[in-house]
């Protein structure tokens, strides 16, 4: 039984078909990339997938039970956290207090789960900014506190959506080995990304959308050499590596 199942998943606002017939499958410990071009579907899959938007026809199996329909909090209860393209946290309040709120999800307890949020910022490199309102974060930190966010709600996957967009080399590099260590730690991810060197470098598999439907389902060297894939949005001159 796989962890994530979607099965012909269907999705339309007005008369434009956002998500038509989408299945796939992500197995314990996978890291699952989605690619494809501007308005291919990919974050509508996401919203769909975590309660945010209800879908026209199909299901949603986490663990061998049916999540759609659930609101966004009972889903991210079970265990699936999302981020979004843009960074959401609560811009008055520190970054520590910004972590409490996604651990209070699993402890009730206020002064625990403030040392929850302690030791996850401590982890990633934000022990020092947790006093500090994050309104006044940079982007790589907004970024990295919504992993934190993340990791606070003890989560089974992760969908990640753009979380490199903007983030210079080295920023790329340190965020691609945090979740490496989170995979060997037993978090799965499904990520979309643009950035190609990292989600070819990432992924054990890759699905590629276009218009709403699924053309691609493979290993990142299979879905690269297929020529519908390259005429859709790799572009003729790319070339894996």
């Amino acid at each position: 039984m796989s962890l994530l199942q979607v099965e012909n998943l269907n999705k339309s606002f007005g008369g434009l078909m956002a998500v038509r017939n989408l299945s796939f499958s992500v197995e314990q410990g996978e890291i699952v990339g989605i690619i494809g071009p501007n308005g291919a579907g990919k974050t509508t899959s996401f919203g769909l997938m975590t309660g945010f938007l209800a879908p026209d026809a199909g299901s949603i199996l986490f663990r061998g039970q049916p999540i759609q329909g659930k609101d966004p909090e009972e889903i991210c209860r079970l265990g699936i956290f999302r981020t979004f393209q843009l960074a959401q946290s609560f811009p008055e309040l520190t970054v520590k207090e910004n972590v409490m709120i996604a651990a209070l999800l699993h402890q009730p307890a206020v002064r625990l789960a403030e040392r929850e949020a302690e030791k996850i910022l401590a982890r990633m490199g934000m022990a020092g900014k947790g006093a500090v309102q994050t309104r006044h974060l940079t982007i790589p930190e907004k970024k990295r506190l919504e992993l934190a966010k993340g990791l606070a709600t003890r989560p089974k996957v992760m969908l990640l959506d753009e979380v490199m967009a903007g983030l210079l080399p080295t920023e790329i590099d340190s965020a691609i080995r945090l979740i490496a260590e989170l995979r060997s730690e037993g978090i799965t991810f499904v990520v979309i990304e643009h950035v190609m060197r990292v989600i070819m470098s990432i992924s054990d598999r890759i699905i590629v959308l276009h218009h709403g439907e699924k053309i691609a389902d493979g290993t990142p060297k299979e879905v690269s050499t297929q020529p519908n894939v390259v005429e859709a949005y790799l572009g003729e001159d790319f070339l894996f590596a």
